[in-house]
C-alpha cells in the first residue's frame, strides 16, 4: 500500500470561504486523512513538500444529455455503441 503525505500545501474547499492550511495524507490514490499542519506523518509514508501550491478537488462531470436513458433493453447495445461514438467526437 503506497501511502503519500502532501504537505504545506493551501488547501482549497470550495464549501469554505477561505483556503485553510492543512496535510493530507493519501492511501493507494485516495484522500484516507486531512491532519493539522505539524502531526506526525504515518509510519512509511512518503512525504510530498507542496509550499507554495494549492490543492482543490478534481471534478468530473458525470452529467450526460442522450437518449441512452430512453433506449429499450433490447437495443441498449446498439445505443451504447451510438452514443460512445459521439462521445469519442464530442466529449
Amino acid at each position: 500500500m503506497e501511502r503519500l503525505v502532501l504537505e504545506a500545501a493551501a488547501l482549497l474547499d470550495p464549501e469554505a470561504r477561505t483556503e485553510s492550511a492543512g496535510v493530507l495524507v493519501i492511501e493507494n490514490g485516495r484522500i484516507a486523512a486531512r491532519v493539522a499542519p505539524g502531526s506526525p506523518a504515518p509510519e512509511g509514508a512518503r512525504g510530498i513538500p507542496l509550499a507554495g501550491l494549492a490543492l482543490a478537488p478534481g471534478f468530473i462531470d458525470l452529467h450526460y444529455h442522450g437518449a441512452l436513458i430512453f433506449t429499450a433493453p433490447e437495443d441498449a447495445g446498439r445505443a451504447l455503441r451510438v452514443a460512445g461514438e459521439a462521445l469519442l467526437r464530442t466529449g
